[in-house]
């Protein structure tokens, strides 16, 4: 929660502030994916989560981060490049990245928090497993659709403007 809310407030201060870099947005991404995959990882180490859960995260974020690369090499900020409506919806809406930094909160949140909790109350758990292990996949297949859903349309604008360039 607390590198969440640092997150959001390091961005908006340099906006504020008029200090906003194509460097410092790649960068701010490049530190949100090591946090998250480091956090996928651990869960599926842990038993918490399929291991495909944590191999989507990292290939996603490869080839998206991989496909913004060129833009930014020309000074273009890594949400700019959307061209269509759904696309700047899905992607670079301030709703959408709120939406998705929530999921992903909540999820980490409850995950992590059950680890110790079914050491505590392991009477509670054992009798609530069924709806336990139900809320948890909801909030894992919910994140995963929601990190997919803003992936996809910068895969499929990027290869459309490749397709539509000639070389």
């Amino acid at each position: 929660l607390f590198r969440s809310i640092l997150d959001g407030l390091d961005g908006k201060i340099a906006r504020a502030r008029g200090e906003t870099t194509v460097f410092g947005a790649v960068f701010d991404i490049a530190a949100d994916r090591i946090i998250e995959i480091t956090l996928w990882i651990i869960l599926a180490e842990l038993g918490m989560v399929s291991v495909w859960i944590a191999i989507i995260f990292v290939a996603r974020g490869v080839l998206v981060d991989g496909l913004r690369k060129p833009s930014s090499d020309q000074g273009k900020l890594p949400f700019s490049i959307m061209c269509s409506g759904l696309g700047k919806f899905l992607v670079a809406s301030r709703t959408m990245r709120f939406a998705s930094g929530l999921t992903k909160l909540v999820t980490f949140a409850w995950l992590f928090f059950l680890i110790p909790a079914t050491e505590i109350w392991p009477n509670f758990f054992m009798i609530n497993y069924i709806w336990i292990n139900f809320i948890s996949m909801i909030m894992i297949y919910t994140t995963v659709a929601v990190f997919l859903a803003r992936g996809i349309p910068v895969i499929i604008e990027t290869i459309g403007q490749q397709v539509s360039t000639p070389s």
